[in-house]
This record gives C-alpha cells, structure tokens and sequence, in this order.
C-alpha cells in the first residue's frame, strides 16, 4: 500500500514539474508573462548614479555661448559694490596657548 501512494506522489510530482518547465520555457521565449516579469522587476532598479548628470555635461559640449554681452555698454557700465572688511584686532590672548606649546614640544622631544 505504502508503494502505491509512493508511486503517485512522485508521479504527481514528474508531472507538476514538467508543467511548470513547460511554462517557463514558453515565457522565457518571448511570451508576455516574461516581459511583464521582466517589467516589475527592474521597476524599482534606480538608475545609475550620476548619468543624469553626465547627459547635462554631453550637452555642454554643444552649448556656445555669445560673447557680445561682454562688450555691451550695459556690461561695461555695472560698477563693484563690493564692500571690504578690516580685519579686526584680537580682544584676549589664547590661555591654553603655553600649554599647548608645552605639550607639542614635549611629545617632540620623545
């Protein structure tokens, strides 16, 4: 009895097997079951890092650009507004300054 339900089980097996082989061959090439697959799979793939910008850089290549707004006198009349800063005087003196000096000629030293 034990033989029989053996003999089933793996030929229920044998033929589950071969159906699923015989579906995956089928979709593997070409059927649409493959593509779809093959769809939400590389769905959620990020692009690689950096080839947005490497497509901005490519188009540089073949920007120019115009010159003349350098010799406009609306150029040649914009004036520097620019502000300069002194440089300001120290208020105190550093306290851990010897002990610093201290320590580095010390572990120099060794």
């Amino acid at each position: 009895m034990g033989s029989q339900k053996r003999q089933k089980l793996l030929g229920f097996l044998l033929l589950v097997t071969l159906i699923g082989g015989g579906i995956y061959y089928y979709y593997s090439q070409g059927g649409e079951l493959a593509q779809t697959v093959t769809d939400i799979v590389t769905e959620g793939i990020p692009e690689p890092v950096g080839e947005d910008i490497l497509v901005l850089v490519q188009k540089l290549d073949y920007t120019t650009i115009d010159d003349s707004i350098f010799t406009s006198s609306m150029f040649t009349k914009l004036k520097d507004t620019s502000l300069i800063i002194n440089a300001e005087e120290k208020s105190k003196t550093n306290p851990f300054a010897s002990f610093v000096a201290n320590t580095v000629s010390a572990s120099t030293k060794r």
